[in-house]
């Protein structure tokens, strides 16, 4: 036990470009995710004695891991694993990694606020791509309002939802690319989860935004 809290305070004070009002949260946090919740069934017991927001992330079939939520700065938050890895995502789109094999940083980025079946939304946009090097990448989403459809809750016990969908189109003519993302949103508009292709080199990521759930 000593040994991880030693890790944990190395590892805190490493990361010098967080602001020292977040280092005890921030530790807490890591310690929580480190310690409890990457081999834990969340559960309502669990939900009751969490202190910190956080998301489970999972990419193509590889077990799910939590991460914290760190801070939140004009609608980007950024979460962090027990492993050190930073994921920043705005309106639940994963616009930048930090500490994956592979990884990106999205640029002018924007996510539509409503969407109706009569009218679609474009955005253009620029993305960095560290590993391999490819910058300057230009990209266009577009988006549209699909079917509602049922998910399944997080937390076990808890009944399925209802979920209106979003689907968002990438395309990255300079590499080639066309993906499919979907955003998942309950009926007061929270984003609930999220299924992406972040990087041409990684597998899909599905992340659960575990707070939203009621």
């Amino acid at each position: 036990m000593n040994k991880i809290i030693l890790f944990l305070v190395i590892l805190l004070s490493s990361c010098t470009n967080i602001p020292f009002s977040f280092y005890k949260s921030s530790f807490d946090g890591i310690r929580e995710s480190l310690l409890k919740l990457d081999s834990v069934e969340l559960n309502d017991s669990y939900m009751e004695e969490k202190k910190f927001p956080i998301i489970k992330l999972r990419f193509g079939n590889s077990r799910s891991v939590i991460l914290v939520l760190v801070d939140e700065s004009n609608e980007v938050k950024r979460w962090i694993s027990a492993d050190r890895i930073f994921v920043y995502t705005y309106k639940g789109k994963v616009i930048e990694t930090v500490g994956l094999q592979n990884d990106f940083k999205i640029r002018d980025y924007d996510f539509p606020d409503e969407l109706s079946y009569q009218s679609n939304h474009t955005n253009t946009y620029i993305i960095d791509f560290f590993e391999p090097r490819l910058l300057n990448q230009y990209a266009l989403s577009e988006f549209e309002l699909l079917e509602s459809t049922t998910i399944d809750h997080p937390v076990k016990g808890r009944s399925q939802l209802n979920a209106s969908r979003i689907r968002e189109t990438v395309k990255i003519d300079g590499i080639n690319a066309r993906y499919k993302n979907t955003f998942y949103f309950n009926s007061k508009g929270k984003l609930l989860r999220t299924e992406q292709k972040i990087h041409p080199f990684l597998d899909n990521v599905s992340i659960e935004f575990i707070d939203a759930y009621d």
